[in-house]
């Protein structure tokens, strides 16, 4: 029998996740099958509290799982799917800054804005 999970990691902030869920919620109805246990999984912890992701995925599904938790958890949790993220921020010139992901965000980054770059 086919896997019924359904993983997803990056960050609950992007258009692009919003799209991802609809679409996957709108070809589970379609087909009429039965939905898959999603677990969504966050690597942006500043900015996606439980709360957060409590009500984005409930917003899909309340029986939609989401992760979140201290940094550090967060990594050793992807460790092993060989996930890679990493933040960008802006310099006063508009310039984009790399950060890895063992870097800390500058203490202006939540008011600023970054954006993070994953490979999930």
């Amino acid at each position: 029998e086919k896997s019924k999970n359904w993983n997803y990691e990056g960050g609950m902030n992007y258009a692009k996740v919003s799209f991802n869920m609809s679409r996957l919620k709108n070809i589970i109805q379609k087909q009429g099958a039965t939905m898959p246990n999603v677990k969504v999984l966050t690597f942006d912890t500043l900015r996606d509290t439980p709360e957060v992701i409590k009500t984005y995925v409930g917003h899909f599904n309340k029986a939609f799982v989401g992760i979140t938790g201290e940094q550090a958890q967060i990594d050793k949790l992807i460790k092993p799917f060989g996930t890679y993220y990493e933040r960008i921020i802006h310099d006063k010139n508009g310039k984009d800054i790399i950060l890895k992901a063992s870097e800390k965000l500058p203490k202006n980054a939540i008011k600023e804005g970054y954006a993070i770059n994953h490979t999930a």
